[in-house]
């Protein structure tokens, strides 16, 4: 506010409202390994047609390969 000039009402209304929104799907926290910070993973479970090998990341999930329903 004090470097834009605003008063709080123009602050309040800059904010979009998909910042209010909040997921309602399960996470995990977990610890980078690479900075040290605390994060959410949230996770969508979505349904797979057939199974789809591809590359998994550090928390052992993928955006492109299939995983057994857990």
């Amino acid at each position: 506010m004090k470097r834009k000039g605003w008063t709080a009402a123009e602050a309040a209304a800059a904010i979009p409202a998909t910042a209010a929104e909040s997921l309602d799907l399960p996470f995990l926290t977990v610890r980078s390994l690479s900075t040290g910070q605390t994060f959410r993973l949230f996770l969508r479970q979505q349904a797979a047609s057939a199974a789809t090998s591809g590359v998994f990341n550090g928390y052992g999930l993928s955006a492109e390969a299939t995983l057994p329903h857990f």
